[in-house]
């Protein structure tokens, strides 16, 4: 199945800081909470965490 990521990918573009959070790490308990607000669905966060990888997305570690 394919799905339409445009307007997933638009929801991040921003960053985490336009969405009101002080810094610019997204965590998943932050996608989560757009996700249940932009879209109306509630995600467990290792299901959030599988389809993210699906869309290539990976774990980045903040340079410090």
């Amino acid at each position: 199945m394919r799905v339409n990521c445009v307007p997933w990918r638009q929801c991040w573009t921003p960053g985490p800081a336009v969405c009101g959070w002080s810094d610019q790490c997204w965590t998943l308990a932050r996608i989560a909470e757009i996700v249940r607000h932009r879209f109306g669905v509630e995600c467990a966060l290792a299901g959030l965490d599988l389809l993210l990888h699906r869309i290539g997305w990976s774990v980045q570690i903040p340079s410090r």
